[in-house]
């Protein structure tokens, strides 16, 4: 009995530790304690996952988060890194599925959002694009790949004045850019 005790209380005290590794982003679910999914296999399949990653195995990594999905179905930051990698391997509609899914456990996950946004953009879904990239700029104004991929949203919306008003603040920062003035240019032809 006193070691079953004991095994509950450590079982207990490494989940707490473990959701206060997830506020401070290492792995992060807010429904840590309720769902009591963060258990050692998941531990270490995270660990797996983030070294898979370092050596550049994405396929290992992609993987790894996938089994984690499995055994930790509401731990949101696990989408969020899977639908990153997706992201990164141009695979937009896996991304796109993804990330969702981990927004509608975690609404407060601005990588998510933005990385969302910008699958909707590489897809031409310029219209889901637009809130998600308006949300993750707000966040960061003086980020230039998302204000130049919000006006590349407006331009797919044939939001051609508020476009240039982005572009132009674009510029005035980039002035070198020419894919930008190039993008000007047909923007004033619209």
């Amino acid at each position: 009995m006193k070691m079953h005790l004991e095994q509950a209380a450590f079982r207990s005290a490494a989940q707490a530790l473990l959701c206060v590794m997830a506020i401070s982003g290492v792995l992060a679910s807010r429904e840590c304690f309720a769902q009591g999914e963060v258990t050692p296999a998941v531990e270490q399949l995270y660990a797996d996952a983030r070294e898979a990653q370092g050596r550049g195995d994405t396929a290992s990594a992609i993987e790894k988060y996938r089994e984690m999905i499995k055994l930790a179905p509401h731990l949101a930051e696990a989408y969020n890194n899977l639908g990153m990698l997706y992201y990164q391997q141009r695979d937009f509609a896996h991304a796109e599925q993804t990330l969702k899914r981990g927004l509608q456990l975690n609404t407060q996950m601005p990588t998510a959002s933005t990385m969302l946004g910008l699958s909707y953009l590489a897809m031409g879904m310029n219209e889901q694009a637009e809130p998600l990239l308006r949300k993750a700029l707000k966040a960061n104004p003086t980020d230039d790949n998302l204000e130049i991929s919000l006006v590349r949203a407006l331009v797919g919306e044939k939001k051609y004045q508020e476009s240039l008003t982005l572009l132009d603040h674009y510029l005035q920062r980039n002035p070198q850019d020419q894919d930008a003035w190039y993008l000007a240019g047909k923007v004033h032809l619209q």
